[in-house]
Formats: structure tokens, sequence, C-alpha cells
């Protein structure tokens, strides 16, 4: 992808996240400082616009030739982001459970929302920077639950920046967003239902999450998926959008879903009528951060690309755009056998880290599925209308 939109120090930025979000880096190979006159304290400003400070720091300070090359006081910036997010990060952790079992002495449903919902999806939890303990409750305990905090000292924050939460603020300075709903109303009243409705069922769909003896509940990954999506929805719409949202996406994807779970956030997210959203957000995490595009299933959209074609032919060949998005490009493959031939033929090329294998993978279970070539990358397949090979 052209970087034509981002400044250099926005590209060796997104090349540190993309490295620092990664479980296993030996195997991830990016170039960080390609250039003499790296502009460190730049750096360090867009890392903090965006909250990954804590991210960009733990890379740097395993880094030599970068670390060594900073000033004193920049170093000295670094090794207060991570010593701070570690603090704050074990912190928020204790409180989430101590909240949570507040909650669940008193029989009100609840679990907890971003955060520590996908916190432990990184390589070291405590990097990801959280503010405060965002807690989702069933509707008909929310009184409860706003009981249950304000008798332990908390009380509502004078200037609430949102209607579909109530912002408390305890004794020890922590605040806690309480939720009945996943996000903000939207401008449809069909869509809103259907948040309000899936933000209910995640309360009763939990799984447990442990870390460092401390047990949370969050929702199960399609749930929590789905959860992470509408926020980044919101925040893009109408209350700015960070790298950080970004971050969490490529760390879920990659580290907290399988296919079926996927499947089924997509199920959800296609009723919303924001699964172009989902495909947008997942080809800019993996252009920039890492996101392994392998982990996306394959699924079929209709569509009216081929409205206009009325014939069958005996072969279809397409270079299928990958920028436009995969709802596009998937119906692009998946709607041409519609107009072959029986034993008619599909080609199309792609490049392996735009998903091919997965692409090939899943066509293999209905069709003849062959790769013809491979080339710097790219995977030229062909696909005969007929019989699986498998």
């Amino acid at each position: 992808m052209e970087n034509r939109y981002l400044e250099k120090t926005d590209i060796i930025l997104m090349r540190i996240l993309a490295f620092g979000l990664s479980q296993d880096r030996a195997e991830v190979e990016y170039s960080f400082a390609d250039s003499p006159d790296m502009d460190y304290d730049r750096l360090i400003d867009r890392a903090k616009h965006h909250k990954v400070e804590a991210i960009v720091a733990d890379v740097i300070l395993g880094k030599p030739e970068m670390f060594n090359d900073m000033s004193d006081n920049q170093r000295s910036i670094l090794e207060n982001c991570v010593s701070n997010a570690l603090f704050n990060g074990s912190r928020l952790i204790y409180y989430t459970r101590e909240y949570l079992f507040w909650l669940k002495k008193e029989n009100v449903r609840a679990a907890v929302l971003k955060g520590w919902s996908v916190a432990g999806y990184y390589r070291v939890p405590e990097i990801r920077k959280s503010g405060d303990i965002d807690i989702i409750v069933k509707e008909e305990d929310y009184s409860r639950a706003v009981e249950v905090f304000t008798e332990k000292g908390f009380i509502p924050i004078e200037e609430q920046h949102s209607n579909h939460h109530l912002e408390l603020k305890g004794p020890d300075g922590v605040v806690v967003e309480l939720h009945n709903t996943l996000a903000e109303h939207f401008d449809s009243d069909r869509v809103n239902e259907c948040v309000r409705k899936y933000g209910q069922q995640l309360v009763t769909n939990t799984e447990e999450y442990e870390y460092n003896g401390y047990i949370i509940l969050r929702g199960t990954p399609e749930y929590n998926a789905l959860s992470l999506i509408v926020h980044m929805l919101q925040h893009y719409l109408r209350a700015g959008f960070g790298v950080k949202l970004l971050c969490d996406w490529t760390v879920f994807i990659n580290n907290g879903i399988d296919e079926k779970q996927y499947l089924r956030f997509a199920d959800m997210a296609a009723d919303l009528g924001i699964y172009g959203f989902v495909d947008m957000i997942n080809h800019v995490c993996q252009q920039f951060l890492g996101l392994n595009a392998d982990k996306i299933p394959l699924i079929f959209n209709n569509s009216n690309i081929y409205d206009n074609v009325t014939k069958k032919y005996d072969v279809v060949i397409t270079n299928p755009p990958i920028r436009a998005g995969k709802s596009v490009y998937l119906t692009i493959i998946n709607a041409a056998f519609n107009h072959l031939n029986v034993d008619g033929e599909l080609w199309f090329v792609m490049r392996n880290n735009h998903g091919v294998k997965t692409v090939i993978k899943d066509l293999s279970k209905k069709y003849n599925t062959s790769v013809l070539k491979k080339d710097a990358g790219y995977y030229v397949v062909m696909v005969k209308n007929g019989e699986s090979n498998l």
C-alpha cells in the first residue's frame, strides 16, 4: 500500500506497533529506524497522542540500536511510560476483579468491556493503556448496580460525557463507566435496538479470564468482537479515532477468536449493517499492524457485481480489487461460478498477505482448486467448476 497520506514518523510508529503487537517477535521483521535523522521527540509525541506510548516504549527498550541513539531525557520518558503502564495496569485489573465481585455478591449480572476484556491478548497485558473500568450490566439490574457503587462511596462525575453509561468516581480515584448498552445511540432505531439486544446478550454469554491469579468475566469472543467494533464505529463517527483501537482489534483477531466464533460475530455485524466497516478495519490492520488475514474466514455476500453478465463462459479471469474490501473481492470470486459452464475455470491472482491461503482452503471444500504458480508473494490460482479435490 502506498503511504502517501502518512508522514515518515507515522510509518515508523506503525512498524514499531506491528512488532510490539506480535506474540512471537522472532517471526516478525520490521525496519524501525531506517534513517539516521530519526525524530524521537516526534515519535514519542505521536505515540502519546494515540495512547500507545507504552507499547512503543516496550519495543524500543529492547532495541539497543534505537535506545542508545536517544537522549537521556527521551530514554527517561520511555522508561517512565513502561513503569507507569505496568503499575496502572496491575492496579486496574485488581479493581476490575473487585468490582465484579461486588456485583456478583448482589446478584447483579455483569461483564467487563474494553480494558481488561482485550488487554489479555497483548504480549504484556499491562502495556495496553487504560484510564477507567467499563462494566456492562443487565438492564433490570442497572439500578441495583448503581446502588452497589454508591454504597461503596462512589459518586457520579459532575460532567457526564455520554448518555449510554454513567461515570462514577470511587474513593481511590478509580473511574467506573457503568453501561446497560454497548454504545451511544446511532441514527437508526433498528440499529439501536440491535445494539441494545446484543449488549444484553453479552452479559449472559461470558467467559472467565485469569491473569496473575485474578479472574474476571468478559464476553465470549463473538460478543467481545462486536463490543470492540461497535465502540470503534462510535469513535469513528463521533468521538475521534485513535490507533489504540486498531491495536486492540489486531491482537484480538490474531489471538482471541476462532473461525466459528468469527462467523457468529460476522452475522451480528451484518445484522447491524456494519460489516463493510469491519472489512475496512480488517484491511487497515492487515496493512499496517500485522493482522493475520488467514484468521478472517471466507464470507460470501450478495452483490450486483454480475448483474449485467447474462451468459456462461469457459473461463473467468480476475485480479480481484483487494482495496475495495473483503466483501467485494470475495463476491467477485464466489459469484463467478454462477457464470461458468460445467468444468469451466476461474483464474485469479492474489498476494499471500491478503489471505489467499484462507481463500484457497475454503474454495477447496467445494471446488477442484489448484495453485498454478507462486512468485514474489503472489499466487496464481485456478478453480474448476466441478467436484472438490478434497
